[in-house]
């Protein structure tokens, strides 16, 4: 009897299952996200985006926006938006939907390994 190891294959599709659900996820967290920036020209929601970091043993999704103010709009809790939105808009988008990118993630991931 012989043994044949498929370990190598389990790997590749649980890689690829944790970068198609970081993916996802760090899509959906952008896309609340600009839903819940502040809004004046528009420029700051337009600015928004995702970039996926793969190393051998981890996948990171980092979420951002590319205006020279979006860290000073983010952070100003005093800040008045008549036009809407929110600061702590990226923050509040991913520890709001915690659940629903663990979700993302673990969904993935099995369908990678189907």
């Amino acid at each position: 009897m012989s043994y044949k190891s498929n370990a190598k294959a389990v790997k590749a599709a649980l890689s690829r299952g944790a970068v198609k659900g970081v993916t996802d996820a760090s899509l959906f967290v952008l896309a609340d996200s600009v839903q819940r920036a502040p809004v004046d020209t528009g420029d700051l929601r337009g600015s928004g985006s995702t970039d996926i970091r793969e190393s051998p043993h981890e996948v990171e999704g980092v979420i951002g926006y590319n205006v020279p103010y979006a860290v000073e709009v983010h952070e100003n809790m005093a800040m008045v938006h008549p036009r809407g939105g929110e600061a702590k808009f990226l923050e509040n988008a991913f520890t709001q939907n915690r659940e629903r990118v663990e979700q993302h993630i673990q969904d993935a991931i099995r369908e990678g390994l189907k």
